[in-house]
């Protein structure tokens, strides 16, 4: 859900953000449409705290990034960041490079990278290599990217982004 009105106007924005956050459910999330590497990002786990997260989140992204507008998702407790390599050529075929674990973060911030990905099956892996196969195909992919993933204790995972480049590091 996007909320495109202009950082005056937030509380007009208040009930149907409530309302929002009553279908997705608490906790929940509050993040700048604009922002990147856990910037703007607001937790709200109760009703309650809802409208004090909105305010400070939008303030924050339209002093950084000059773009009050937001979204709301569920947010996931005790996941791990899975992010599966892509390639995609001109042709339209899309592989890809298994993934790496990026779950040790700090304040949003990955600290470091292991590949392969280790306490998930195998049989997780697989899908989410199809999965971000399909998507990227599906938008004519062309090139190296990331499709990123969050995955529960229960071996549930749920798409997080795509990332149009690959982050190399060097130690």
């Amino acid at each position: 859900m996007r909320f495109t009105q202009a950082l005056d106007f937030y509380q007009n924005n208040m009930a149907r953000c409530k309302s929002e956050a009553e279908k997705v459910g608490f906790p929940l999330q509050i993040k700048a449409i604009s922002g990147g590497g856990g910037k703007e990002i607001r937790t709200v786990k109760v009703l309650e705290d809802l409208e004090e997260g909105f305010k400070i989140c939008m303030e924050e992204a339209k002093s950084s990034f000059g773009n009050t507008e937001l979204i709301i998702e569920r947010y996931l407790e005790r996941t791990r960041h899975v992010e599966v390599q892509i390639l995609g050529d001109r042709y339209g075929k899309v592989i890809h490079f298994g993934e790496r674990g990026c779950t040790i973060q700090r304040l949003n911030q990955k600290i470091t990278e292991e590949a392969p990905c280790c306490n998930i099956s195998d049989g997780i892996k697989n899908q989410m290599y199809v999965d971000a196969v399909k998507l990227a195909e599906s938008v004519n992919y062309f090139g190296l990217g990331t499709v990123e993933f969050l995955v529960t204790s229960k071996e549930e995972y749920y798409f997080l982004e795509m990332n149009t480049w690959l982050q190399v590091g060097i130690l």
